[in-house]
């Protein structure tokens, strides 16, 4: 019974490191590949983040909150 516990315990904890760092990767990879095109103008910086589309943020969020349930 204990084993059983603490291979859910493990399974669980892997799952949540998984999906956050697939979150984090895909984050760091997106700005990566959008500093390229932007490089260092600030001002196209602003413009690509008051047009990201609100739901697109929201989605992103959840997906990096569905890792702690």
């Amino acid at each position: 019974m204990m084993m059983k516990l603490l291979l859910l315990a493990a399974i669980i904890l892997v799952k949540i490191l998984l999906s956050k760092g697939l979150a984090l990767v895909l984050i760091i990879l997106s700005f990566m590949f959008k500093g390229k095109q932007l490089y260092k103008s600030t001002l196209e910086w602003n413009e690509y983040f008051l047009s990201l589309n609100d739901n697109l943020v929201w989605l992103n969020l959840q997906f990096v909150d569905i890792g702690t349930f």
